[in-house]
């Protein structure tokens, strides 16, 4: 058969044959610059298509079982200090290879899911992984923050964790996650290790994670989880009572909530006022609350329902003249005084709708439900 017209055409400098060659070589920007890359960005995009992405169960996995192992405090957000540089320099020339067959830990102090409870599951395995350390001359499990992680030392730990994560994983500890043989090798996982520990190293240098940075983030989540919690449990009674009424008419957004002052060594927290809500509006937002237990009760029973966060907030201890506001709502949903006090500009900014019913029933409604 004769190759067609379109065959013979002439190539332009930018099609011809190397043009091609070199676009698809030149895919990776790794050594653009004559060196591998550094930055946290182009790492991550170097591995973008040869590891799992961190959202999926082995990453997720990987991730979690490197914070226990390294004790990670969850109150404080905050992960143990980087190695002393004795601690460097007592550090022997150890190859992935030599790690990883060295299998007598496992051999002498063997163990399966089923001898200990769930509890005490991971205990183990982390007491097998520092005896690991210890027997290797290392006396603790952490990363050196400040180095990258093509750092020999960081590369050591993460050798160390790969290889009793897969040990734990072949006895059974994650078997309820969806982790795939073709994904469970020897170099995918020493990757992941590496990104993740890259991630938290930008962090600590960043200080992302001091006290107030955390205290802030974790804020603004209480926030959104208390709007989460009002607006299912609304969306519940609005569908048990078959109105046509729909919960974000009054709850279209997490700023109808207010902020929480909230201490991790606390039990209980003042919630913080807002100068634009009516009075009719936050009393509502209160009784959804004791609706939220009362769902919340009736499937987990009354200690959990009673200990989560929204459960444990009490009266406002003052009010935050700066507190976000909501637009969109019905009128009577705003202080008559707030709303006094705006120009015509900032009226139609903030789109108010018509008045609601659904604050003069619902209050009936909630009370008859929980009573």
């Amino acid at each position: 058969m004769g190759l067609s017209n379109s065959s013979h055409r002439k190539l332009t400098p930018l099609q011809s044959p190397n043009h091609f060659v070199g676009s698809k070589a030149r895919s990776s920007h790794h050594w653009k610059k004559g060196a591998a890359v550094t930055s946290l960005k182009a790492l991550n995009a170097s591995v973008y298509t040869s590891l799992p992405k961190s959202t999926e169960a082995i990453s997720q996995s990987l991730a979690s079982f490197t914070r226990f192992l390294l004790g990670y405090d969850k109150i404080t957000k905050a992960y143990p200090p980087g190695p002393t540089p004795d601690e460097r320099c007592q550090l022997k020339p150890l190859t992935q290879a030599h790690i990883m067959a060295n299998r007598e830990i496992f051999t002498t102090n063997q163990m399966t899911v089923d001898d200990a409870g769930e509890e005490n599951t991971l205990s183990t395995f982390k007491s097998f992984c520092l005896l690991d350390l210890k027997n290797h001359g290392i006396n603790r499990l952490t990363f050196d923050w400040t180095k990258l992680d093509r750092d020999q030392y960081n590369r050591t730990m993460a050798f160390f964790i790969v290889k009793h994560w897969q040990y734990a994983e072949s006895q059974g500890v994650f078997d309820q996650q969806s982790i795939t043989p073709a994904q469970n090798t020897e170099q995918t996982c020493i990757g992941i290790v590496l990104r993740w520990m890259r991630g938290r190293a930008e962090e600590i240098r960043q200080d992302r994670r001091s006290p107030e940075k955390n205290l802030t983030k974790e804020t603004r989540r209480k926030k959104r989880l208390l709007f989460k919690y009002r607006s299912d449990s609304l969306s519940r009674l609005l569908l048990a009572g078959n109105t046509s009424y729909d919960a974000a008419e009054i709850l279209p957004h997490h700023d109808c909530c207010s902020d929480t002052e909230w201490q991790p060594e606390n039990t209980h927290y003042p919630s913080v006022g807002l100068t634009w809500r009516s009075e009719q509006y936050t009393n509502l937002l209160h009784q959804l609350d004791r609706l939220s237990f009362k769902y919340c009760s009736s499937s987990k029973g009354i200690r959990l329902a009673s200990e989560r966060f929204d459960q444990c907030r009490t009266v406002a201890t003052y009010t935050n003249p700066k507190g976000a506001v909501c637009p969109g709502l019905p009128e009577n949903c705003y202080e008559p005084i707030f709303l006094a006090s705006l120009t015509l500009e900032e009226k139609t900014a903030l789109q108010v709708k018509p008045v609601s019913s659904l604050l003069k029933n619902l209050p009936n409604h909630i009370h008859n439900f929980c009573n």
